[in-house]
């Protein structure tokens, strides 16, 4: 009886980690995509450097949940756009 008792008490630890980090991850994915698409819409560079912030910020949580390969790629465009931010109008830049 104590097994299953430990059993039953190990599968609700489970079921409760794993609603808990879906969670986790469901708001990190939902605030990066939120702040890329305010930097879309926009060419102020504040909304820029918010979005290279939450990217920072978001990004270990990222890597475990994406393909690497695709993660590789977004890393790199956002050091880029994390470049382009610096500069105060985008068209100039080529």
């Amino acid at each position: 009886m104590k097994r299953m008792t430990i059993a039953l008490a190990l599968l609700g630890f489970i079921v409760c980690t794993s609603f808990v980090t879906s969670d986790i991850v469901i708001s990190s994915i939902d605030e990066t995509c939120t702040a890329l698409n305010r930097c879309t819409r926009t060419t102020d560079s504040q909304e820029t450097e918010e979005a290279v912030s939450v990217w920072n910020r978001n990004k270990k949580i990222l890597y475990a949940v994406m393909n690497h390969e695709d993660f590789f790629e977004v890393e790199k465009r956002m050091t880029v756009l994390d470049a382009l931010s610096g500069y105060d109008d985008f068209s100039g830049v080529s």
